[in-house]
């Protein structure tokens, strides 16, 4: 991967040797399993006090509200998937893009559903917060 942009503001990758970033690899993996655990402490380690999530709808939750939504259980994460993963760095941020296959029961009904979806992290000290998530349906396919 080549990095882009001016050199006052330039991206670079965020790799290891084998051409991906462990470290918010793990802490994508680490997301992931807290959502389909319900886990409120991971959750609150895991997203920046000043996470905001954009809802493929175009609604907006702050933090808070977010995790609420997680722990009352009417969308239950079963399994996430992801293709098209690249993982880039300005700074102390990475933004991390990938294609996400998202299966869930939501309200009770089992569904898929497959996103572009944009994750902006920040490095703390404590190692790496999820700052912003963005998601844009691709498409929606009832599981059988």
């Amino acid at each position: 991967m080549q990095p882009v942009g001016s050199a006052k503001g330039a991206v670079r990758p965020v790799l290891d040797s084998r051409g991906r970033d462990k470290s918010i690899a793990t802490a994508e993996q680490h997301r992931r399993a807290a959502l389909i655990a319900r886990d409120e402490a991971a959750l609150r380690q895991l997203l920046d006090p000043g996470f905001i999530y954009v809802h493929a709808s175009g609604r907006v939750e702050a933090r808070d509200a977010y995790i609420a939504a997680v722990l009352g259980g009417r969308n239950t994460f079963l399994g996430f998937a992801s293709r098209e993963v690249s993982t880039e760095a300005v700074g102390s941020v990475a933004i991390y893009r990938a294609i996400l296959e998202v299966s869930s029961r939501l309200e009770g009904v089992p569904a898929t559903k497959v996103f572009r979806s944009v994750g902006v992290w920040r490095e703390t000290g404590a190692g790496w917060a999820l700052l912003h998530w963005q998601n844009t349906t691709l498409k929606t396919a009832a599981t059988p």
